[in-house]
């Protein structure tokens, strides 16, 4: 039986499961034969715009919220090295993204804030 606090919690955090989508990954990267910012064919990997951490997790996988870019991240290289870093911007993702889709920047936004639950 579940203590009071753990009664609290699971009443008051419920628990969060993110809707990943690796076939989504995958197709991306498949599309994609280079960098969409740097035009670079290495290395290759899928990057949020808004990541998980920060609310990208409240909605599914989107090709919006989603950019093919170089790595390797996790050793700091390429642009997803520079995205990490803060060196490339935001608004350089959500233009690379928005190309990619053929639409405007802000309907790129506008989809991907829809998917995460807000009101616009």
């Amino acid at each position: 039986m579940s203590s009071r606090r753990e009664r609290y919690y699971e009443m008051n955090f419920p628990k969060h499961k993110t809707k990943r989508d690796p076939k989504l990954i995958i197709k991306l990267k498949a599309e994609m034969d280079c960098c969409e910012i740097c035009g670079s064919p290495f290395n290759l990997e899928a990057a949020h715009i808004i990541a998980k951490g920060f609310g990208g997790g409240k909605g599914p996988d989107m090709r919006e919220n989603i950019t093919v870019i170089c790595g390797p991240a996790s050793m700091g290289k390429g642009c997803h090295g520079a995205q990490h870093r803060g060196e490339l911007s935001v608004e350089a993702l959500w233009q690379a993204a928005a190309r990619r889709e053929r639409i405007t920047v802000e309907e790129c936004k506008l989809r991907v804030r829809r998917a995460m639950g807000y009101n616009v």
